[in-house]
């Protein structure tokens, strides 16, 4: 996941009147606040846009206000949210021994390589879904965009997984 998520809305809007609502409650009765989020107003496309960008940290907090709200409007984004911002992911190729030295080949010239390697496994359905990537304590992981490499050498093996947005 990365640091912030960011919502652009623009000035004036229902959203941003509801998520200026939910921010602007200050420390609540969990003594949770926003206190690494960013919001900021910037001129974008020749239009004036709130920037909210919530730290992962307190994507909860945001969530949790969301659903107490309880409107029509409050639940959607809640649910956007909750979607978008915590993928799935989903296993394209585990590679292993002999298997997985063409891979370890391509490795040992640039990661990149061996991402375009084990992409080629990558059929567009994914079985093996988890809410995090498969990695173990000693494991090296490399994202690129929504592709994570996984590898050990020690242990010889290498996997691919995909980050997996509901729609």
């Amino acid at each position: 996941m990365k640091e912030f998520f960011e919502i652009t809305c623009p000035v004036n809007s229902e959203d941003i009147k509801m998520f200026m609502d939910v921010v602007n409650l200050g420390i609540d009765g969990h003594l949770e606040a926003f206190t690494k989020s960013i919001f900021e107003t910037k001129l974008v496309d020749g239009f004036v846009r709130h920037i909210l960008k919530f730290h992962r940290d307190e994507l909860h907090i945001l969530l949790r206000r969301l659903r107490e709200l309880d409107t029509e409007q409050s639940q959607q984004w809640a649910e956007d949210i909750q979607r978008y911002a915590y993928p799935k992911y989903g296993r394209i190729v585990f590679l292993q021994g002999e298997e997985a030295q063409e891979a370890f080949d391509e490795l040992m010239c640039n990661w990149e390589d061996a991402i375009i390697y084990l992409k080629q496994w990558d059929q567009g359905e994914y079985h093996d879904i988890h809410d995090e990537p498969a990695a173990g304590t000693a494991d090296k992981v490399v994202q690129d965009g929504e592709y994570i490499l996984t590898y050990n050498t020690a242990l010889d093996y290498i996997g691919l997984e995909i980050e997996i947005y509901d729609d």
